[in-house]
């Protein structure tokens, strides 16, 4: 895409993050200083109960709706 300038590339709004990675990208930077953090963040992530997994992808569903507009 070299015909497109860099400053417009900037201003091309971006996909939002699905369910799963909005909730990790949280919860990494408020464990910033934990060394197991990941696997932390994967197993609340898999005890999460069904009900907030949903609203969460619901969330995701509403920003890619409003990121096709």
């Amino acid at each position: 895409m070299s015909h497109v300038s860099e400053s417009a590339l900037k201003k091309v709004p971006k996909q939002p993050l699905n369910a799963y990675f909005k909730f990790r990208a949280e919860r990494l930077a408020e464990m910033a200083d934990d060394p197991d953090r990941v696997s932390k963040v994967k197993e609340e992530w898999d005890a999460m109960p069904e009900k907030e997994k949903r609203t969460l992808e619901g969330d995701y569903k509403d920003a890619l709706d409003q990121y096709k507009k």
